[in-house]
């Protein structure tokens, strides 16, 4: 392997090592909520309010559209997703006049699965 790609692959590591100590323990571990995490001690995510350490937020958080939300009409993050998923307020978007349009497009980024268990809802 190049000196350059070694070099990239270290700063990538470190990179992501950086994410993960901004990042940790800064929400909630859903597995512990259940009685199941396996991580124990271990584990990024807090085990009980008392771990919970402040966010910070990203200069970039949430600036840029979710490319799944936006293309696929659903993201697997939901709300940890750190990307945008709406441009507007949900009680904004129902006094526009474009909110029956939306609906519509709304309704056409379903997942099929979807259209076919409820195809008008």
């Amino acid at each position: 392997m190049s000196y350059n790609r070694e070099i990239q692959k270290f700063s990538k590591l470190n990179k992501k090592r950086e994410d993960l100590n901004i990042k940790f323990k800064t929400e909630m571990c859903r597995n512990w909520t259940l009685g199941l995490c396996q991580f124990g001690d271990k584990c990024a995510f807090a085990h009980g309010s008392e771990e919970i350490r402040s966010k910070l937020k990203f200069s970039n958080y949430k600036t840029k559209d979710c490319k799944q939300f936006h293309e696929l009409g659903y993201c697997q993050y939901g709300s940890r997703c750190q990307f945008k998923h709406r441009e507007t307020s949900e009680e904004t978007a129902s006094n526009s006049s474009d909110s029956e349009r939306s609906i519509e497009t709304s309704t056409k980024k379903r997942l099929p699965v979807f259209a076919k268990l409820a195809p008008h809802a």
